[in-house]
C-alpha cells in the first residue's frame, strides 16, 4: 500500500483524492471554527515510522500542505528533545514572520503558531505504534 501510487491509480485515484480533499476541508473548517476565518495550516507535525512518513505526499497532493506555505516537520521519534526542537523551530519561524509583534512574548508567539499547527500521528503496524502513543501522551491535556 503506497499512498502516492494509490492517488495516481487510474481506477482508484479520483475517489481517494476526493476523500483527501474532504479531509482538508474538515481540517480547515475546524481551524476556522476554533480560531476565525483567517486561520490556516502553517505547520504540520507528522509523527510516524518508516513508510508511514511517506504519506506526507498525500497531504502535498491534495493541497493540505503547500510546500511554500506550510512547514513540514516529519518525526519518527516523539520525545522531549524532538518536541523541543520542533516547537523551537515553529517559534523561530513565527518570530521571523511576526512583523507587527516584535515585542510579543515567546509564549504568545508559540500559542499563535500552534493555532495553525496540525499534528498527524500514523501507525501502519505494531512497530509504529510507539510514535502514536508518544504523541497522545505529549499532547494530552
Amino acid at each position: 500500500f503506497h499512498v502516492p501510487r494509490l492517488l495516481n491509480d487510474p481506477v482508484l485515484g479520483a475517489g481517494c483524492m476526493s476523500e483527501l480533499e474532504a479531509l482538508v476541508e474538515t481540517i480547515q473548517s475546524a481551524l476556522h471554527e476554533a480560531y476565525g476565518p483567517s486561520a490556516r495550516v502553517r505547520h504540520l507535525i507528522w509523527a510516524g515510522m518508516g513508510g508511514s512518513i511517506e504519506d506526507k505526499n498525500a497531504a502535498l497532493a491534495c493541497g493540505l500542505v503547500r510546500e511554500n506555505d506550510v512547514q513540514f516537520w516529519g518525526v519518527d521519534d516523539v520525545n522531549r528533545d524532538t518536541l523541543a526542537h520542533v516547537l523551537n523551530g515553529i517559534l523561530c519561524a513565527t518570530r521571523s514572520t511576526s512583523f507587527g509583534q516584535a515585542n510579543a512574548s515567546e509564549s504568545f508567539l508559540l500559542k499563535t503558531a500552534l493555532e495553525g499547527t496540525v499534528v498527524v500521528a500514523q501507525a501502519l503496524g505494531m512497530t509504529s505504534v510507539e510514535p502514536v502513543f508518544n504523541v497522545q501522551q505529549a499532547f494530552a491535556p
